[in-house]
C-alpha cells in the first residue's frame, strides 16, 4: 500500500500517514522502529510529504502498520 507522511515528531519516534490507495482506510500510525533501515536511509523518520510504501495487518481488532520504506 501507498501513502504519504502528514506529520512525524521526531523526539517522539512517531508520526502518520495518510493511505492514499485505499481512502476508506483511517490515518495509520507509524512508530520509528516499523521504518525500514537501509545503508542510503540512515536515519529512521519521515518528513511530511514524503511517499511511503507500507504494509497493514491485523491482529486482534487492531490494526498494525509496518513495513515503512521510502517510495
Amino acid at each position: 500500500m501507498r501513502g504519504t507522511c502528514i506529520k512525524f515528531d521526531r523526539a517522539r519516534g512517531f508520526g502518520f500517514i495518510l493511505p492514499t490507495d485505499d481512502p476508506t482506510l483511517p490515518d495509520c500510525f507509524v512508530h520509528f522502529s516499523d521504518i525500514e533501515h537501509t545503508p542510503a536511509w540512515r536515519r529512521r523518520f519521515l518528513m511530511p510529504g514524503m511517499w511511503v510504501q507500507f504494509e497493514t495487518e491485523s491482529n486482534e481488532g487492531r490494526r498494525n502498520d509496518g513495513g515503512i520504506r521510502r517510495d
